[in-house]
């Protein structure tokens, strides 16, 4: 992926979207390693990655990354307002 785009523009863009969206992203390559952190509000961030863990972003792309097809997988959370999207 480095060779495709400039990591800082990347996260930039990514960090702009977050912002606008109240989105909370990261992306990986297709190994599922992080190749930026995760964009959003910074407290927020930290809760969600205490909630979930690298293990549940992890099981979302290996669910994505197994299939033939380019699928959205769309996960419930116990809380209402809050989804794991790959």
């Amino acid at each position: 992926m480095q060779e495709l785009f400039d990591l800082n523009e990347l996260k930039r863009v990514q960090d702009c979207f977050c912002l606008l969206g109240n989105f909370f992203v990261c992306c990986v390559d297709e190994n599922g390693n992080r190749v930026t952190s995760m964009s959003g509000d910074p407290e927020d961030v930290k809760k969600i990655q205490e909630v979930f863990g690298d293990d549940a972003f992890y099981r979302l792309f290996e669910q994505v990354n197994s299939s033939s097809l380019e699928d959205l997988l769309i996960e419930d959370t116990k809380y209402q307002n809050v989804k794991l999207v790959a």
